[in-house]
């Protein structure tokens, strides 16, 4: 079909047009060690302004006189307790909005206005449309025997029946019907 000099002329041609993208796309060494110098040299940076502004505030301390001082202490120690508070609560939100999520794909979204038959409470149910497979049909056991089995490697002998599954988030229970 192709002579093999045909061939290896377009083998070679690929490959030197591969190695160029690469080189096109791909950064070389060099170029990866300026990135990586350029991020230490910006935490570096951050790093001696941090020690600066830690200095700085260390020589307006000692200036301060000891009620100043204990309001200081007290002003600091209240913003720490408040950012310890707002990151907690923000972890906590991330983990109910992950929970969400998880119960939404298991259970399906919150129905406002059905009641839990368990524990009475609204407002708390989940529903999800579900197919489960049933028993064998009647009609379909004596189709097969109508048709001499035929009908059977068509549609099978269980029946697939659509239902609706509910859970409720407050006492746990999960019903279908």
């Amino acid at each position: 079909m192709y002579s093999s000099p045909v061939v290896i002329a377009l083998v070679v041609i690929g490959v030197i047009a591969v190695v160029a993208l690469a080189v096109k796309v791909l950064p070389s060494k060099a170029q990866k060690n300026d990135q990586w110098e350029g991020f230490r040299r910006k935490i570096e940076k951050e790093r001696q302004e941090a020690l600066l502004a830690e200095e700085q505030i260390k020589q307006e301390s000692e200036r301060l006189s000891p009620e100043e001082k204990a309001a200081l202490e007290s002003a600091r120690a209240e913003l720490i307790a408040r950012e310890r508070a707002e990151s907690e609560a923000r972890r906590e939100e991330a983990r109910i909005k992950s929970q969400d999520a998880k119960d939404f794909a298991a259970y399906g979204p919150i129905n406002p206005v059905m009641v839990c038959p368990h524990c009475q409470t609204k407002g708390f149910i989940r529903t999800k449309r579900i197919e489960k497979k049933g028993g064998v049909s009647g009609t379909k056991a004596a189709g097969a025997v109508l048709t001499g089995g035929l009908s059977v490697v068509v549609t099978g002998l269980s029946s697939v029946d659509t239902l609706t599954q509910s859970h409720c988030d407050h006492c746990s229970n999960t019903w279908v019907f």
